[in-house]
């Protein structure tokens, strides 16, 4: 078996064309959209779930015809038909990103089930051996990082600048940065106690002065 690699790549703007209306296909649109590609979806059909959101889509009401990959950054073929995710995988070997839904072997690539707590992204795959186990590991993944990560996360990369460019030294940047992750604020942040969060906070601008 191939092995894939994780690497975080910035799709803003891209075109992706996914091939199937089903709910497979619905999933791979909704993670397309937020990561703010150009989707276009072709198929004759779609779900209910999918049809919710085709208003966000460039949607072709027809079968996939030879040629409708080009120019496209990423590809996928979620048809219930192998012939055609086949042939579409034949005609897509221009794109740098290919995912053939029931065929491992054909895919360069699988968009993985994510952790989304803002500046922290947690993505989790079995590279399509098992949807379902990947799915129960996201769902643990949520319950472990909460929403609370998200406003953490972005405070203190906002104090972190400030202390790389306010240090008095290298030893008070590098302290400053471990207080930065240290249990007591993050423990502030998941109980929402503003009080010591600003206390915290507060603590570390005045070691800059």
């Amino acid at each position: 078996m191939a092995k894939f690699t994780p690497c975080m790549v910035k799709l803003n703007g891209k075109k992706a064309v996914v091939v199937g209306g089903g709910k497979v296909a619905y999933r791979k649109v909704q993670q397309l959209l937020s990561n703010q590609c150009k989707v276009k979806v072709i198929s004759p059909d779609l779900c209910d779930e999918l049809d919710s959101i085709i208003d966000q889509c460039d949607y072709e009401n027809r079968s996939y015809v030879n040629g409708d990959t080009e120019g496209s950054f990423i590809v996928i073929a979620a048809t219930n038909d192998k012939a055609i995710n086949e042939a579409i995988y034949e005609d897509a070997q221009q794109a740098p990103f290919i995912n053939i839904v029931d065929n491992q072997k054909l895919s360069n690539f699988f968009l993985p089930a994510v952790v989304d707590r803002g500046a922290l992204q947690i993505a989790i795959s079995t590279t399509g051996t098992s949807p379902i186990f990947t799915k129960k590991i996201r769902e643990q993944l949520e319950t472990l990082f909460g929403t609370e990560y998200e406003a953490y996360l972005e405070k203190i990369g906002e104090l972190r600048q400030d202390i790389i460019k306010q240090a008095k030294n290298v030893s008070q940047k590098k302290e400053l940065l471990e207080q930065l992750t240290d249990d007591e604020l993050l423990e502030a942040f998941r109980e929402n106690d503003e009080t010591k969060i600003e206390a915290y906070i507060s603590n570390i601008r005045k070691s800059l002065k």
